[in-house]
Protein backbone atom coordinates (compact mmCIF):
# COMPACT_ATOMS: atom_id res chain seq x y z
CA UNK A 1 0.00 0.00 0.00
CA UNK A 2 1.37 3.39 -0.96
CA UNK A 3 2.38 5.77 1.77
CA UNK A 4 0.12 8.83 1.96
CA UNK A 5 1.52 12.32 1.48
CA UNK A 6 0.77 13.04 5.13
CA UNK A 7 2.78 9.99 6.20
CA UNK A 8 5.69 11.03 3.98
CA UNK A 9 5.69 14.50 5.49
CA UNK A 10 5.54 13.12 9.03
CA UNK A 11 8.35 10.66 8.31
CA UNK A 12 10.54 13.46 6.97
CA UNK A 13 9.79 15.77 9.90
CA UNK A 14 10.24 13.24 12.69
CA UNK A 15 13.41 11.74 11.24
CA UNK A 16 15.20 15.09 10.88
CA UNK A 17 18.68 15.17 12.41
CA UNK A 18 20.10 18.32 13.99
CA UNK A 19 22.42 20.43 11.87
CA UNK A 20 26.00 20.74 13.13
CA UNK A 21 29.06 22.95 12.81
CA UNK A 22 32.65 21.97 13.57
CA UNK A 23 34.57 24.96 14.89
CA UNK A 24 37.93 25.71 16.45
CA UNK A 25 37.47 26.24 20.19
CA UNK A 26 40.60 27.04 22.19
CA UNK A 27 42.73 25.36 19.53
CA UNK A 28 40.63 22.19 19.29
CA UNK A 29 37.88 21.09 16.92
CA UNK A 30 34.49 20.77 18.59
CA UNK A 31 31.12 19.96 17.06
CA UNK A 32 28.26 22.27 17.93
CA UNK A 33 24.81 20.76 17.43
CA UNK A 34 21.52 22.46 16.82
CA UNK A 35 19.28 22.54 19.90
CA UNK A 36 15.88 20.92 19.90
CA UNK A 37 12.79 23.11 19.90
CA UNK A 38 12.06 22.05 23.47
CA UNK A 39 15.54 22.99 24.69
CA UNK A 40 15.36 26.35 22.93
CA UNK A 41 12.02 27.16 24.55
CA UNK A 42 13.22 25.96 27.95
CA UNK A 43 16.38 28.09 27.73
CA UNK A 44 14.29 31.18 27.06
CA UNK A 45 12.15 30.44 30.12
CA UNK A 46 15.18 30.31 32.44
CA UNK A 47 15.52 33.65 34.20
CA UNK A 48 19.22 33.14 34.96
CA UNK A 49 20.79 33.70 31.53
CA UNK A 50 24.14 32.44 32.81
CA UNK A 51 22.65 29.06 33.64
CA UNK A 52 20.88 28.90 30.29
CA UNK A 53 24.06 29.74 28.34
CA UNK A 54 26.15 27.20 30.25
CA UNK A 55 23.46 24.52 29.88
CA UNK A 56 23.40 25.02 26.12
CA UNK A 57 27.20 24.84 25.96
CA UNK A 58 27.25 21.64 28.00
CA UNK A 59 24.41 20.00 26.12
CA UNK A 60 25.35 20.88 22.53
CA UNK A 61 29.16 20.78 22.33
CA UNK A 62 30.49 17.38 21.23
CA UNK A 63 33.68 15.62 20.32
CA UNK A 64 33.34 15.76 16.50
CA UNK A 65 31.63 12.76 14.92
CA UNK A 66 30.73 11.14 18.24
CA UNK A 67 27.95 11.19 20.81
CA UNK A 68 30.42 12.22 23.53
CA UNK A 69 29.84 15.62 25.06
CA UNK A 70 32.91 17.75 25.69
CA UNK A 71 31.60 19.29 28.91
CA UNK A 72 29.66 17.97 31.89
CA UNK A 73 27.44 19.60 34.51
CA UNK A 74 30.35 19.92 36.94
CA UNK A 75 32.11 22.24 34.43
CA UNK A 76 29.52 25.02 34.78
CA UNK A 77 31.48 27.38 37.03
CA UNK A 78 34.70 26.81 35.07
CA UNK A 79 32.91 27.61 31.80
CA UNK A 80 31.56 30.84 33.27
CA UNK A 81 35.10 31.86 34.22
CA UNK A 82 36.43 31.54 30.65
CA UNK A 83 37.30 34.75 28.81
CA UNK A 84 34.78 35.87 26.21
CA UNK A 85 37.37 35.91 23.44
CA UNK A 86 37.43 35.04 19.72
CA UNK A 87 36.76 31.38 20.54
CA UNK A 88 33.60 32.27 22.45
CA UNK A 89 32.50 34.60 19.66
CA UNK A 90 33.08 31.80 17.12
CA UNK A 91 31.00 29.46 19.28
CA UNK A 92 28.26 32.07 19.63
CA UNK A 93 28.25 32.62 15.85
CA UNK A 94 27.90 28.87 15.24
CA UNK A 95 25.00 28.66 17.69
CA UNK A 96 23.35 31.70 16.06
CA UNK A 97 23.70 30.10 12.62
CA UNK A 98 22.28 26.79 13.84
CA UNK A 99 19.31 28.56 15.41
CA UNK A 100 18.73 30.78 12.37
CA UNK A 101 19.48 33.94 14.36
CA UNK A 102 22.26 34.96 11.98
CA UNK A 103 19.78 34.83 9.07
CA UNK A 104 17.27 36.98 10.98
CA UNK A 105 19.95 39.54 11.90
CA UNK A 106 21.16 39.71 8.29
CA UNK A 107 17.60 40.25 7.02
CA UNK A 108 17.05 42.98 9.61
CA UNK A 109 20.24 44.75 8.48
CA UNK A 110 19.10 44.59 4.87
CA UNK A 111 15.70 46.02 5.79
CA UNK A 112 17.16 48.92 7.81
Amino acid sequence: MAQSLRDKIRTAVFSAAPDTRVIQFFGQDVEVRQPSLEDLINSEAVEDRRKAAVAMLIKYTYVPGTSERVFEEADGDSLLALPFNADMRRLQQAVNELMGIADIEEQERKNS
